[in-house]
């Protein structure tokens, strides 16, 4: 059985033991429930599958998703400006959050990209720390001319890719880029927060494995505002597409940061519900 089939099989057996447990402690979740003052839900659908356990309608709202009320700093888009116009008239798009599996894709993705656009870049981010030397060198092997936010500040003008190997910046290239890739989707890893990218404007490219943000995945896919891609060779057919098109661009990123501005106010709705008990 190879791999995928195995991770599949896997999972199917993993679910119904998962579901067998909650059948067998249904009456200990319903009895728990019950000394629950409020339950603020992210969704209709969470809420229902509380209600599967026991939760009363008078015991539960829907709240909505705290993700939507991240902050952005009222420099980022000169911050970004700044940074665009020091690197020059280049197309640039953005990996983040990658994992090791999906490295290869992005280096592919990028050598396709720089056969249309050749002074484009690609900032890079990945997921782990340790990863940081590795896709450096990953990079450099492969050709292409690299470098890195702690040894060299800001790219260089002829530098077709810079790895971000700093921390707590990563919105902040978002806000500086045309186009964002956010990794954990290509492999059944389940994605990462595509609202940070929709939240500054940016489009989002995302994989197929999306579960751990399903119902925020499905909102931009639904809005325009992210896309979903396959392998490297789709990556860079969309990269290149929305890089061509800058009114596209446009229009993606204004409807994925409208869908986060829509959204928000999740915390203020669940502290709102806190209060009265404390």
């Amino acid at each position: 059985m190879n791999r995928p089939f195995t991770w599949i099989a896997s999972a199917i057996f993993a679910l119904m033991a998962l579901a067998h447990v909650y059948r067998l402690i249904r009456p200990l979740i319903s009895a728990a429930l019950k000394a629950v003052n409020v339950l603020a839900a992210q969704s209709d659908a969470d809420l229902a599958r509380y209600r599967q356990l026991g939760l009363t309608d008078a015991q539960g709202l829907v709240s909505g998703n705290i993700k939507y009320d991240l902050e952005l700093p009222p420099a980022l888009p000169q911050q970004a400006a700044v940074w665009r116009q020091g690197w020059g008239e280049r197309p640039v798009w953005i990996a983040a959050s990658t994992h090791a599996d999906e490295e290869a894709e992005v280096i592919e993705a990028h050598r396709r990209v720089l056969q249309q656009f050749p002074t484009a870049l690609l900032l890079w981010a990945p997921r782990h720390p340790e990863r940081f030397a590795s896709v450096a060198e990953q990079v450099a092997a492969s050709g292409l001319r690299v470098g890195n936010r702690r040894d060299d500040g800001q790219p260089a003008a002829d530098c077709q890719c810079f790895v971000i190997n700093s921390l707590g910046e990563l919105l902040a290239f978002y806000a500086a880029s045309d186009v964002a890739f956010v990794g954990g989707s290509l492999q059944p890893i389940g994605g990462h927060n595509l609202l940070e990218p929709a939240a500054v404007g940016v489009p989002v490219l995302v994989g197929p494995h999306t579960f751990n943000f399903e119902e925020i995945a499905d909102e931009l896919l639904q809005a325009g505002a992210a896309q979903r891609i396959v392998d490297g060779e789709s990556m860079a057919a969309a990269v290149i597409e929305l890089l061509a098109r800058p009114e596209e661009r446009r229009q993606r990123g204004g409807s994925g940061r409208r869908c986060v501005e829509g959204a928000r106010g999740a915390l203020a709705r669940t502290l709102k519900q806190i209060d009265p008990l404390l």
